[in-house]
């Protein structure tokens, strides 16, 4: 009898819970996003989403038509055409008054719409051989110097005919949905969250996110003092590689201030509103905010004369994806900003 009673009450828990949540819900008279970026789009649910295809522009281009990556001496070796690229002075001023802000404010929105960096599963390597000689990397000319690459995700299901060439695919949302800031899933998204006023989980410091527990995919490095690595120092932000550098850092930083800045106002004003409410509506005016800045202030700046065009209406057959041309190549002009040093 007494194992009886403890699963009734089990139950009688779980079951409370889930019509709390429930009731939660339905205080929300608008739909929620998903996380993941599914159903975004009316026409094919599944664009855009975590996991996504990557969108050619041109058709795929393997060595063997099916997998294997066209090298030298068919295309020039990448640290050769680097160089020749990106030679001249650096340090030069920004023509149009841009500033580094503006330049890792436009990292936070490639890591928005795009994450194609982590490795493939099973790991494949394509190392880049370094120019005998090279300056940097070769200074003593041996000759033997490799700088390690290795291979990008793709859809397992690709690759297997010169019909149905490899895949990459994106490990974010290519929405401005503020995945970046809460994460790409909602069980990311609920590991940030305290649960309480519709807030962000704070540290020590009520004002900085938690630090790193290790349940999150975040991206660290180790400590170039110790060589050892591990989650103290980095915190738990919605941008997996967020704690790449002090400046990446810093932009999930603001948008967690900025959200439970929000949330506090919003409770302030609505005392009777849950968590669930406060929480989706402040992350509502988050993610509107964001794109906000996004397309009406930082990309002007860099578009000069052109406008973007006026918004013609939801069209549901327009596919977001992000290309692979854009990915690997097109964004990448951003680094080409980067100051050799920044005064802090």
């Amino acid at each position: 009898m007494d194992l009886r009673k403890r699963l009734w009450s089990i139950c009688a828990v779980v079951g409370s819970v889930l019509i709390f949540s429930e009731h939660s819900r339905c205080e929300i008279t608008w739909e929620v996003p998903r996380f993941d970026g599914w159903y975004n789009s009316l026409g094919y649910p599944r664009r855009g989403a975590v996991g996504s295809h990557l969108v050619r522009l041109v058709p795929a281009h393997y060595w063997d038509g099916v997998y294997q990556p066209v090298q030298e001496p068919l295309l020039p070796n990448p640290r050769r055409l680097s160089n020749l690229l990106t030679q001249g002075p650096s340090g030069l001023p920004s023509t149009r008054n841009q500033t580094v802000l503006s330049l890792f404010f436009g990292y936070h929105v490639a890591f928005e719409i795009f994450d194609s960096r982590a490795p493939g599963c099973p790991p494949e390597f394509m190392n880049i051989p370094v120019p005998k000689g090279d300056p940097i990397f070769d200074p003593t000319a041996t000759g033997g110097v490799l700088l390690p690459f290795q291979r990008g995700p793709w859809d397992k299901e690709s690759g297997q005919s010169p019909s149905n060439p490899r895949t990459q695919v994106n490990l974010v949302t290519a929405w401005i949905d503020g995945s970046s800031i809460y994460g790409p899933s909602t069980s990311w998204a609920d590991s940030l969250r305290s649960f309480s006023g519709g807030l962000l989980t704070s540290s020590s410091e009520w004002n900085m996110p938690k630090e790193g527990g290790g349940r999150n995919l975040m991206w660290s490095a180790a400590d170039p003092s110790t060589g050892e690595r591990g989650p103290h120092g980095l915190y738990e932000l919605g941008n997996a590689w967020a704690n790449e550098n002090m400046f990446t850092a810093a932009e999930g930083i603001i948008w967690f201030r900025y959200h439970n800045y929000v949330a506090s106002k919003l409770h302030e004003e609505h005392p009777g509103w849950s968590d669930e409410k406060l929480f989706q509506n402040a992350r509502k005016t988050v993610v509107a905010t964001f794109q906000s800045i996004a397309l009406y202030e930082w990309l002007p700046g860099f578009l000069k004369d052109k406008k973007l065009p006026p918004y013609p209406g939801y069209q549901k057959f327009v596919d977001p994806g992000i290309s692979p041309e854009f990915q690997a190549a097109a964004v990448r002009f951003g680094i080409t900003m980067a100051p050799p040093g920044v005064y802090m």
